[in-house]
């Protein structure tokens, strides 16, 4: 293989894959290995290697190795048919995050759109990329028998019931939506109220809101506390009537729980004409990614999920199923972070 750069000049002169082997005091071979994956190399040789890399401005042509390795060296990345301005919003968060990671690790990025699995069997058959992650994973997704039976390194994210010994890894949502539950408990709340997206999303089981919903329940039940769970739209143009009957409805709630990132801030739009003080009168704590937390100043207190280490470690474990396909399927769930904003507090201060 010789890995073929791209036109990257530097004083003149293009940089060659035996220009980093020298460059990083390694073999040729090496730094093919690290370009590839085909087998594992220590962290200490990789960084040294990348790090001549950068210095030449090499840039390896996937073309030229996938014709002599029969590797794309690209990563799949399949989202379903989620529509709605949130979900293109949450999905973009996502899939910037996957394109930054395997970019960074030397991969390309295929993104397809596929709801019945029909996309994923032709991904599949045509070797169109070396792996898969799948994004938008349901309880029982169409998705995940293709790719089992065709044997393609996969990573899921998100927890579907039967993931058929494929890779997992996603935000623990039943440790966060548990751990929220405990800390209104903690403040003397006893009557909360649950807002969550519309049916037709929970209709569909995706698996990061049913574990939400189900985790939140289980722990209300556990600790003798009454849980409303209510629905809310996603679109603009009627979220604040939806809410605004939620509400009313809600008598004796001195707690709300929102897993509706649409809803959030049309939510503390409606506190504030109302005149309704946030935390005297409701305690408020959200459910939201870390970086559309940061990015839209969110005003309430929040259990935060990370979506640039999420997809960081979805692509970190793809790259080492290539590295050592017989390893056992890894199952990893990572914890959110807490953010107090100071929408907290006992119903009875």
């Amino acid at each position: 293989m010789n890995g073929n750069p791209k036109m990257v000049e530097r004083n003149g002169t293009v940089s060659t894959i035996n220009d980093v082997a020298r460059e990083a005091g390694v073999s040729k071979t090496t730094v093919s290995f690290v370009l590839t994956g085909f087998r594992s190399v220590s962290k200490e040789t990789e960084a040294k290697v990348r790090a001549a890399m950068d210095k030449l401005g090499y840039v390896a042509n996937h073309s030229a190795q996938s014709l002599s390795t029969s590797k794309t060296n690209t990563i799949g990345v399949i989202t379903s048919n989620r529509q709605g301005a949130y979900f293109e919003l949450a999905r973009g968060a996502y899939i910037n995050w996957l394109s930054k990671a395997a970019t960074s690790a030397g991969y390309d990025m295929l993104i397809v759109n596929d709801p019945d699995g029909t996309a994923t069997a032709n991904v599949c058959q045509s070797h169109k990329a070396d792996g898969l992650i799948f994004l938008d994973v349901r309880r029982k997704d169409p998705r995940i028998l293709f790719a089992a039976k065709s044997g393609i390194p996969t990573v899921c994210l998100g927890v579907p019931d039967d993931r058929m010994n494929l890779d997992v890894v996603d935000t623990d949502f039943g440790h966060a939506a548990s751990s929220m539950v405990e800390k209104l408990a903690s403040e003397g709340h006893n009557n909360i109220c649950l807002i969550t997206l519309p049916q037709p999303i929970l209709d569909q089981e995706l698996n990061d809101t049913f574990r939400f919903i189900q985790s939140a329940n289980k722990t209300s039940q556990r600790l003798g506390l009454n849980l409303s769970i209510r629905t809310c739209t996603t679109d603009t143009e009627k979220i604040e009537s939806e809410l605004d009957g939620i509400l009313s409805m809600q008598e004796g709630t001195t707690a709300y729980i929102i897993q509706n990132e649409s809803a959030t801030l049309v939510f503390h739009h409606l506190m504030e004409i109302r005149h309704i003080p946030i935390p005297e009168q409701y305690s408020v704590l959200v459910s939201c990614e870390k970086q559309m937390s940061d990015a839209l100043y969110m005003p309430f207190s929040a259990w935060q999920n990370d979506v640039q280490l999420v997809t960081e470690t979805a692509v970190k474990t793809l790259i080492n199923h290539f590295k050592h396909p017989k390893r056992k399927p890894q199952f990893k769930l990572l914890q959110g972070q807490y953010m107090d904003r100071g929408t907290i507090a006992s119903p009875w201060e």
